[in-house]
């Protein structure tokens, strides 16, 4: 086990409206992802067989390889994920709209459980964003909605690299619980720009009431791992809260 940090781009991923899909939706839209998400990648050239995989059942973090320039998840690779989705929506059903969060830095990649550290948690964070699930509600047209973390615009999309210029994305704040962050979010294909204000959506408002009978985990106290899988099946994801249901005496 490494347990010294080392410098990554990353991707976190996430299927629109997952939850509220029926069992075979559900299983339509995790085959169609993985498929997508493959064929994005082998379009731009990115080594699939070196990619450290998280599945989380309506997306994935993934920990990019050392060798791969971060710029290209923005510019080639983007480019070929928009125009798979928008080819597989224009003859398949149900949907898949995906968030793919952005962001680069030091996290210990094989950690005991996962990929520990702040960096891999931010990940987690941006993905599910108010402000990009916004832009997407606003943009019923658009298939793909990215959000980039403030180190990544400023060291590489702000640096003239292959991809979209910085004017294309839009500077946010992203409030998670106690933690703020500074991010921006570009929709391939739209003006990002042209978007109102960008309110979390009711449904999607971070500190909803919990419900009786369930009990909140929360994903930092698991440091950026995906950690062991409980009981009903779920798995905890690095900056993720997961709500469960809560156990009775004696069970």
């Amino acid at each position: 086990m490494n347990d010294r940090p080392e410098y990554r781009a990353m991707l976190s991923y996430d299927i629109e409206s997952y939850s509220t899909r029926n069992n075979a939706d559900q299983y339509a839209l995790q085959a169609a992802m993985i498929r997508l998400l493959d064929l994005a990648a082998g379009a731009a050239g990115l080594g699939l067989l070196d990619w450290k995989r998280q599945p989380q059942g309506d997306g994935e973090f993934v920990v990019l390889p050392s060798t791969l320039h971060p710029a290209r998840l923005t510019g080639s690779f983007a480019d070929a994920l928009r125009q798979a989705l928008d080819d597989y929506n224009a003859s398949s059903e149900p949907r898949l709209r995906l968030r793919l969060a952005v962001h680069a830095g030091p996290i210990h990649v094989d950690g005991p459980a996962g990929s520990p550290g702040r960096h891999a948690v931010a990940s987690g964070r941006l993905v599910d964003a108010g402000p990009l699930r916004a832009a997407l509600l606003a943009v019923q047209e658009a298939n793909l909605g990215i959000v980039v973390s403030d180190d990544f615009y400023r060291d590489y999309v702000g640096q003239g690299y292959d991809g979209p210029p910085p004017d294309q994305f839009r500077r946010v704040v992203v409030k998670v619980k106690q933690q703020e962050y500074t991010a921006h979010i570009y929709l391939p294909g739209h003006n990002v720009h042209a978007i109102g204000e960008l309110e979390t959506p009711p449904e999607e408002a971070d500190d909803q009431p919990q419900r009786p009978g369930q009990v909140t985990v929360g994903g930092d106290w698991y440091g950026g791992n995906v950690v062991n899988t409980s009981g009903e099946g779920i798995s905890y994801v690095a900056g993720r809260d997961f709500t469960l249901p809560e156990r009775k005496p004696g069970r």
